[in-house]
């Protein structure tokens, strides 16, 4: 696992000791703790505010895709989504876990689709896809203890990580593969239920900003990066600018601060580098700040994404 300091000026450095010798397939941040592992396997691990150290803090457990918050963590692979209530970095298991992917029509093969797994609102949101029953996505309510209460509230066309949510929780983003667009629903966390408003104008999934006001996605050439701004009111997507690059750049996080975009490059076939991008706040124009080398290709280090948190 590479662990990175993100400095006040957007600069990036490592921090010492990194890599770690932790395996980070799918990687989570739980308050002052990081969830990771693999698609077997995932631990919890404390991170030394001002080193950046980890040290493990609970034992393995049934892995797979990640999402966590301050209290529970989650974790999907095939028809089943492990459930732990994290207590002082340990993960305790939840009665009633693992909970089923799908509800409904049942398919074993069912698993939340790669990166869609993400904790809004009190709300456990996922995307899956299932070879005999299509893409769903859905909504879980949390309950207090921890256990799921899933909602589907689309099924039909969709694509791997697809589903995005903002981080107010009001919308909700799928691919709709056959339009090549996203799709947009209006979500009530009152009942966990959506109402569909339509297709928008961007083709691509991505980030959205903590303010709920920015979606970033990789521009239509696979060769830079398209800004939308979010309609507070209703949802819908107005496109602000596209930066252009000489190679393939994909958004990957904000920062909690809402300063920073950071993307995954690949500034040749085989080597991979993190993109710093200062974020307007006003208009959410981007100017790159920086770059940081990841390094090569190799059978052990293999960038699927970046986390963002902040330890205190």
């Amino acid at each position: 696992m590479v662990v990175l300091r993100l400095n006040a000026g957007g600069s990036i450095q490592q921090v010492n000791g990194s890599p770690f010798p932790y395996e980070s397939e799918s990687i989570a941040i739980a308050g002052k703790y990081v969830i990771a592992g693999n698609y077997y396997s995932i631990a919890g691990y404390a991170v030394d505010p001002a080193t950046g150290a980890l040290t493990k803090t609970s034992s393995d457990v049934q892995g797979g895709q990640v999402a966590a918050n301050n209290e529970f963590v989650y974790a999907g692979n095939d028809n089943a989504i492990y459930a732990y209530q994290l207590v002082n970095g340990a993960l305790q298991p939840i009665s009633g876990e693992p909970f089923a992917v799908e509800t409904g029509q049942i398919c074993e093969c069912a698993m939340p689709a790669y990166g869609s797994l993400q904790i809004v609102q009190g709300y456990l949101f996922y995307g899956d896809n299932a070879d005999h029953a299509g893409f769903s996505a859905y909504a879980s309510k949390i309950q207090s203890d921890g256990s799921l209460v899933p909602h589907r509230i689309d099924a039909g066309n969709g694509g791997a990580g697809s589903v995005v949510v903002a981080p107010n929780g009001k919308f909700v983003y799928d691919i709709d593969s056959s339009a090549y667009a996203l799709k947009l629903s209006d979500f009530d966390a009152s009942t966990g239920t959506t109402q569909y408003v339509g297709l928008t104008t961007s083709p691509e999934s991505g980030v959205i900003d903590p303010s709920s006001t920015f979606l970033f996605t990789l521009a239509a050439s696979g060769m830079g990066i398209d800004t939308y701004h979010i309609n507070p009111q209703d949802g819908t997507l107005t496109k602000i600018s596209t930066v252009a690059q000489e190679y393939q750049t994909s958004p990957q996080a904000v920062d909690p601060g809402g300063k920073y975009l950071l993307s995954l490059d690949q500034p040749t076939a085989n080597t991979y580098a993190i993109g710093v991008w200062s974020i307007d706040v006003s208009s959410g124009e981007l100017t790159r700040v920086g770059s940081y080398a990841l390094g090569s290709y190799s059978d052990s280090f293999q960038p699927h994404g970046l986390v963002v948190g902040v330890f205190q």
